[in-house]
């Protein structure tokens, strides 16, 4: 089966709840599916953490949000 998974962050390291669970979520999905993964990263990704997952998924795709102030409306 094709997973079209979306995530709000990359979710490495592994250093608290949201980024465990995300990674053990596809790790476990991943045995037996193809994975196409897309998150969101508020700051530069290290090349590390997009191979890691790229190991895992068929494709990865991480857009990287910049923070441009509050805007009055």
């Amino acid at each position: 089966m094709n997973i079209l998974f979306l995530s709000t962050e990359i979710p490495f390291p592994l250093d608290h709840g949201h980024h465990l669970r995300t990674y053990h979520v596809l790790r476990i999905l991943a045995k037996e599916h193809k994975i196409y993964f897309v998150c969101f990263s508020k700051d530069g990704v290290r090349v590390e953490y997009q191979r890691k997952l790229e190991e895992m998924c068929e494709r990865v795709d991480i857009f990287t949000l910049r923070f441009r102030g509050w805007r009055q409306l």
